[in-house]
């Protein structure tokens, strides 16, 4: 019997496989390597291109809000404007309704939009001219809009053509 043979191929036949497992494994360890390489740097590449379109969102963003503020000033000019414009024009009719009634102060106060001031009867020196104007301020200063105060004039005073004294308190009517 030859059984140190037999157990020298045995052990080598073993011994080949041991090494051809080592093979295959550094084999697998060298493409896992290289598959976790491609992915990390497929990752870096999905990464910086969501940043670039953040960045471009981000960029949009900035414009629109940019725009939406000097559009916002542009307005709030309008509004200063016209609100001096009023307090101009009130301070034209008072002057007007005091210059009217011998200089007496009187209290002019301004009625709220919403709610109709009760009309008094002409007193004072004041003519219904006076009367109509003040009103139409008092609804311009409040916020009331064109077409508002000459209804209100028209309810309140039974006015058919209001729109002369709604132009002189707004100005005249833009074509």
């Amino acid at each position: 019997m030859e059984p140190v043979r037999g157990e020298s191929q045995l052990g080598q036949a073993v011994s080949r496989a041991t090494a051809r497992i080592h093979e295959i494994i550094d084999d697998a360890e060298r493409i896992s390597e290289g598959l976790r390489a491609e992915a990390e740097a497929e990752a870096d590449r999905y990464l910086a291109d969501r940043k670039r379109e953040a960045d471009r969102a981000g960029e949009e963003l900035a414009r629109r809000l940019n725009e939406l503020g000097r559009v916002l000033r542009e307005r709030a000019r309008y509004v200063s404007e016209q609100v001096e414009g009023l307090a101009a024009a009130l301070d034209r009719v008072v002057a007007e309704i005091r210059a009217g009634t011998g200089g007496e102060s009187e209290d002019l106060t301004v009625g709220a939009r919403d709610e109709p001031q009760p009309q008094q009867p002409l007193t004072g020196g004041r003519n219904a001219g006076d009367e109509v104007l003040l009103r139409a301020v008092q609804l311009a200063v409040s916020g009331s809009d064109r077409e508002e105060i000459e209804s209100a004039l028209t309810r309140e005073f039974g006015l058919d053509q209001p729109d002369a004294i709604v132009d002189k308190v707004l100005g005249h009517r833009s074509p």
